[in-house]
């Protein structure tokens, strides 16, 4: 995210989709066999009023447990259509 100035302390939370995860009672944070199966997607759609720059970033988790024990490229698709 360098090549838009952004730099990591300006990195707000993530938006987890598929990861299935917790917290304990205690603070602990646990990452645990997906619940999703291949072929599961999701949608989103940016919907604004007025003319700005978005900046959409994706990454795959590389949590063990996430990823049933193994590691592997995810299909993306962004489409950009004028306001």
């Amino acid at each position: 995210m360098a090549e838009f100035r952004i730099t990591a302390d300006r990195i707000g939370t993530t938006f987890n989709v598929f990861m299935n995860g917790g917290v304990d009672p205690k603070g602990g944070v646990s990452v645990d066999t997906l619940n999703s199966i291949p072929g599961d997607h999701v949608a989103l759609r940016a919907d604004i009023d007025i003319d700005i720059d978005m900046i959409c970033v994706l990454t795959a988790c590389p949590a063990e447990k996430s990823n049933n024990q193994r590691f592997k490229p995810i299909d993306d698709e962004i489409i950009t259509r004028p306001c």
